[in-house]
């Protein structure tokens, strides 16, 4: 009988090491299964994200390059770093999100003012970007962005890269 006692201790431990292995593969399995669901849900955000900007910049047709010769002055000619969209086939609408934005001819801060915008004004994202980067003092932030042409107003030129936006938001900071 002293046989029978000790061996049933030893089952138990046995029995208990089995379960917990058990939970040990369950939770692993589990563990997997989560980060599998985690990066598809990743993977369909993106796409997501890819179609609402593709579907945004074929919003609306552009003029043909020859109407906006007139509108244009010869000295307003940056060279872009990357254009938004291929010619021609439409443009990215655009929010102000200072207001008294100034439109100018050139892009630099010793350009003409064509026009000033007002906040959330749309403008038209004309495919062009400068190839530097300025930084501009607007108050309590002084960003460091690119100029953007833009259309606006009946008027072709370039705003500061900070003072637009793809969403109607106010740019904190700047007075």
């Amino acid at each position: 009988m002293a046989k029978e006692s000790s061996l049933l201790p030893k089952m138990e431990v046995l029995i208990i090491i089995i379960f917990f292995i058990g939970i040990v593969i369950w939770a692993f399995d589990k563990c997997g299964d989560t980060k599998r669901s985690y990066s598809e849900q990743a993977n369909s955000d993106t796409d997501v994200v890819e179609d609402l900007i593709n579907r945004n910049v074929d919003a609306v047709e552009l003029p043909p390059e020859d109407s906006l010769g007139d509108l244009l002055p010869p000295a307003a000619t940056p060279s872009p770093a990357r254009p938004a969209s291929p010619a021609g086939t439409g443009y990215a609408p655009l929010y102000v999100t200072i207001d008294g934005l100034n439109l100018r001819d050139e892009p630099k801060l010793s350009g003409k003012v064509l026009t000033s915008l007002k906040l959330f004004e749309e403008v038209a994202f004309m495919g062009e970007v400068t190839d530097s980067t300025e930084q501009i003092n607007l108050g309590r932030i002084t960003p460091d962005e690119p100029w953007i042409k833009v259309r606006g107003r009946g008027h072709v030129g370039w705003v500061y890269g900070a003072g637009v936006e793809y969403y109607k938001k106010k740019l904190e900071g700047a007075y």
